[in-house]
């Protein structure tokens, strides 16, 4: 038997590889015989810079940024020699992980972090940067991190804007002229884990500002914001953005990343790519994936869904493990997963009891439901459970 196991991260509690070395681990408790091949992988969100250093190799660079409320902070990136590569994550600098809920102020957060990480990538000289979009505690559309990177914005008095997204309505004209030029020698890829457009009502604001912290009647004047500065950006360019799928990924930063030039990619094709997944799959009986949380979100580029699209086109059964499941989880199981089995089983005290639990609840649903898989295909079984339905 050879069961692949592709999860992503549980965020808060497991990193992808951890996820992966807990499912192994009850895997084995039940087929220790099994051929087991762990992949994990990423949509582009928030690890993704891990996950490719895993894949490739390489080194954990630091540099100095700030966090999306300005606070000083260490940021990681990969660095990959071997294939002159930055892979580098925005939630690192600009990430809602490191913003309390009771500290979440959407319209003083921004994306300067962002620019001061690109910057210290640039310094390596590399010829691609790959840039994971995702888990942001901002929606300004990523005019900090182009400020940082040297762009300017005038209202019509000629007057110099501050990078905050108070300033997009009044903005007039965008001046690219002060970019750090060595953007022009570096190959940008928006590693992208959303489909989401800049504006309207399944763009950035409308879809994901309430969870940074708006409040219903600040929606639409964010997305007069971002209408704006998505307008100076494709006029500036010469590029079409506003309505380019995943233009809306990490708070409208996609849409400053598209105008500096980048390659609009999945997150997910990026990384299956990289961790050779699809031919890992070769020869597969079962497939085994999951993160921290289902619902009808995931069906939209996140990691769960599209490894449960590769195994049902090879006819592979995929079972999804998650820590939470929200709402719309169960369309996941139409054209999708092949079962998902939810691993909070107990009652926890406090969500910080819950997450030092997750490893071991992830081990262990994985060894039940295997077992529970094997009870089903034992014949003396299955006719003693037949009868009592009989009878």
């Amino acid at each position: 038997m050879k069961i692949v196991i592709a999860p992503d991260s549980f965020k808060g509690s497991l990193s992808a590889q951890d996820a992966a070395a807990a499912m192994h681990r009850g895997v084995e408790t039940i087929f220790p015989d099994a051929e087991c091949v762990t992949v994990p992988v990423s949509d582009g969100g928030e690890g993704t810079a891990e996950v490719m250093l895993a894949a490739y190799g390489g080194e954990v660079k630091t540099c100095k940024t700030v966090d999306a409320l300005g606070r000083e902070r260490e940021a990681e990136f990969t660095w990959i020699p071997s294939q002159k590569m930055v892979v580098m994550d925005t939630a690192e600098a600009a990430g809602i992980m490191y913003i309390g809920m009771l500290e979440r102020n959407i319209m003083e957060s921004n994306t300067e972090g962002v620019g001061m990480i690109l910057k210290a990538a640039l310094d390596l000289q590399p010829e691609t940067i790959i840039v994971g979009l995702g888990g942001s505690a901002t929606n300004d559309g990523g005019w900090g991190m182009m400020y940082n990177l040297g762009a300017r914005l005038y209202n019509e008095s000629g007057e110099s804007l501050d990078p905050k997204i108070s300033a997009l309505p009044n903005a007039a004209k965008l001046d690219l002229s002060g970019l750090d030029p060595r953007l022009q020698n570096v190959k940008l890829i928006a590693a992208n884990d959303v489909r989401n457009p800049l504006t309207g009502p399944t763009g950035a604001s409308a879809a994901f500002g309430p969870q940074k912290g708006a409040k219903p009647l600040q929606l639409g004047k964010l997305d007069r914001c971002l209408k704006n500065w998505g307008r100076l950006l494709e006029e500036t360019t010469g590029r079409q953005i506003v309505d380019q799928e995943g233009a809306g990924a990490a708070g409208g930063m996609a849409a400053a990343f598209f105008a500096l030039g980048a390659e609009n990619r999945k997150g997910f094709d990026v990384v299956a790519e990289a961790t050779h997944l699809n031919e890992a799959l070769d020869g597969a009986d079962l497939v085994l994936t999951g993160e921290g949380q289902l619902d009808r979100q995931t069906q939209r580029g996140k990691t769960p869904w599209s490894v449960a699209q590769l195994g049902r086109s090879r006819n592979i059964p995929v079972i999804a493990f998650a820590a939470k499941l929200g709402i719309g989880h169960e369309i996941l199981l139409q054209d999708g997963f092949t079962a998902i089995v939810p691993i909070m089983h107990q009652t926890m005290t406090s969500d910080k009891s819950a997450m030092e639990k997750v490893p071991m609840l992830l081990e262990d649903s994985v060894t039940l439901t295997l077992q529970l898989m094997t009870v089903g295909a034992n014949p003396a079984i299955s006719d003693i459970l037949l009868k009592a339905f009989d009878d």
